[in-house]
């Protein structure tokens, strides 16, 4: 539970362990799939998406920029035939970046589409301080303390669906 909290104020994986970026995202996909499910919560799930489909896009960009320029330097077939295969673009370095243009298109139209998504929907992200105010009040409403570094995000959910139901009125009241 403390490492999804660590991840959720800071936004940064590297929280998650070792691994690659690449590796650390697709936990934290997983985990954050599994929240989601628990707590009937999609909002994010769209923002996360399109983050993940910008840090692809710009990784596929990076990758083939470095690998002309490597072709384009050492006139290297088996780079060429790499592209043809990776990419799906033949021909030399000219003919492969322009085709590529489209690819910096398609980055640029999601990086504006987050943008425009994060501006229209404001986050209900929890700091540090809102997950603390959280846990004390769930470990006065189960009267001993959670424990975030042993509780698993599972336990979180059903205590805090525990509390939402006792402090729901009954009958209208």
């Amino acid at each position: 539970m403390q490492v999804f909290i660590d991840v959720q104020v800071s936004k940064d994986v590297k929280y998650l362990g070792d691994g690659t970026q690449e590796e650390l995202l697709e936990s934290w996909g997983s985990i954050i799939e599994e929240y989601q499910s628990l707590t009937n919560d999609t909002s994010s799930n769209y923002l996360f998406e399109l983050r993940k489909s910008i840090e692809y896009l710009d990784k596929r960009l990076v990758i083939l920029r470095i690998s002309l320029d490597y072709m384009e330097k050492h006139n290297s077939k088996l780079v060429a035939d790499w592209i043809a295969d990776e990419y799906g673009y033949t021909g030399d370095s000219v003919a492969i970046w322009n085709r590529a243009k489209s690819e910096m298109h398609k980055l640029k139209i999601k990086e504006a589409e987050l943008e425009k998504q994060q501006a229209a929907s404001p986050q209900t992200e929890h700091s540090a301080f809102d997950w603390i105010k959280n846990i004390e009040v769930l470990s006065q409403f189960r009267g001993f303390k959670f424990n975030t570094k042993e509780e698993t995000i599972a336990e979180y959910i059903a205590l805090l669906n525990n509390f939402k139901i006792a402090n729901t009125p009954k009958n209208g009241r």
